[in-house]
């Protein structure tokens, strides 16, 4: 698709250097990854021009009432139970 940019991360500090650099309307993230939350990251992407209006999903691979209820406080737009499939999310 012209004009798409896709970015990789392998964890939340080299995430952080990206949204600085690049504006991005879009942000998938895992909900955690090792002992890290994405709750930190989401508050830096709001905080950038293109994250005050973007889009946080978070992939939550541990559905407890606890996780969901934190994730439904946040400012998390969405989120996407794991493990999925492309169907899942297209519905």
């Amino acid at each position: 698709m012209p004009g798409t940019r896709i970015s990789f991360a392998s964890d939340f500090d080299t995430a952080r250097v990206l949204v600085e650099k690049q504006a991005y309307s879009l942000v998938i993230s895992e909900l955690s990854v090792g002992r890290q939350d994405a709750y930190e990251f989401l508050s830096h992407y709001r905080a950038t021009e293109s994250g005050a209006e973007g889009l946080f999903i978070a992939l939550v691979g541990e559905p407890t009432r606890a996780t969901l209820a934190k994730v439904a406080e946040s400012s998390v737009d969405s989120f996407v139970l794991k493990p999925f499939t492309i169907d899942s999310i297209k519905n």
